[in-house]
């Protein structure tokens, strides 16, 4: 027989779906913006005394944090920038503020949305640190591509070439800085499962509190519904001459009913649901309709019952 009650498999279906779902956005969301970046950056190696007046930018490809020697800064004059949706600002790192001595401008400091649109104003990053001479590589290749047209874009108003340009984020602390981006991901993890553990107890005691329901609501097995349905097997004219008979097939079929009504509530009961009044009350009226049954039949009150139409 079918059991159309929620169960706890279907419970846990469903719980499990929405925190799988959950989890896997929170998770790449975490991944992509924390750790992700934590990582390229450890990957690489950490490039001390450089001087960009000096270096060419292909000979430091794999390096991922620049400390720059000291009379190493920003050029905001020869920043600029380019807009698309955001603006993407670029600004070069000279040395004693003259032209590099490679004729190249491969070290470009860069940022978002920290730039104005109509003068060379670069304001990203440590740039109003004065003791700031370190910088961390980018790695974003979505905003890489705009940086680059940027740089193109300030070597045609400036008339400078950049051959191997690096892009980088200028900073005063970067080892704090890039290990704060690993810190942020671990918090934002414990915060996720902290929010996970308290959204399961609360609705695994709701889920609880409404199954504990299950086997105590008004069925179609209560009392008055089988009542109501055996009145309107028994003949409302009393004097028809086939009272007797209908009456015993009221009878019949009212425990029949109620043997069908008993087996469902064992069924239950074998689930472990509370039925024990229900199959108590179903089992003493079938036994007194049985004995109801038997009386009619063995006082002869039943002629009819050889007739086809009864």
């Amino acid at each position: 027989m079918n059991d159309t009650e929620p169960t706890w498999f279907t419970y846990m279906a469903l719980v499990t779906g929405v925190f799988a779902v959950a989890g896997l956005m929170v998770g790449l969301y975490t991944f992509h913006w924390h750790t992700k970046p934590y990582m390229e950056v450890r990957d690489l190696k950490v490039a001390g005394g450089v001087d960009a007046g000096r270096a060419f930018g292909q000979n430091l490809m794999d390096s991922a944090i620049f400390n720059f020697k000291r009379g190493n800064a920003l050029d905001p004059a020869r920043s600029w920038h380019f807009k698309y949706e955001s603006i993407f600002c670029v600004a070069p790192i000279v040395t004693n503020g003259s032209m590099p001595m490679t004729l190249s401008y491969d070290f470009w400091a860069v940022g978002k949305d920290c730039c104005s649109e109509g003068a060379s104003d670069f304001r990203c990053g440590s740039w109003g640190n004065s003791e700031a001479r370190s910088a961390i590589r980018v790695f974003n290749d979505d905003e890489l591509v705009y940086y680059h047209l940027a740089v193109k874009q300030a070597e045609a108003m400036y008339d400078i070439v950049a051959k191997h340009p690096i892009f980088v984020q200028w900073s005063e602390d970067p080892y704090l800085e890039v290990e704060s981006w690993n810190h942020n991901g671990l918090i934002i993890k414990l915060e996720w499962d902290g929010l996970a553990f308290v959204t399961s107890v609360f609705l695994m005691t709701i889920a609880t509190c409404s199954f504990s329901w299950i086997g105590r609501r008004s069925s179609w097995y209560d009392r008055a519904i089988l009542d109501e349905l055996a009145r309107d097997v028994l003949p409302k004219d009393k004097t028809n001459m086939y009272t007797a008979c209908e009456q015993v097939r009221a009878l019949l079929f009212r425990t029949i009913i109620l043997h069908m009504a008993l087996h469902r509530n064992l069924g239950y009961a074998e689930r472990g649901i509370t039925c024990r009044r229900l199959t108590e009350h179903n089992h003493n009226v079938v036994e007194a309709n049985e004995v109801a049954l038997q009386h009619y039949v063995s006082a002869g009150h039943c002629s009819c019952c050889s007739k086809p139409n009864c």
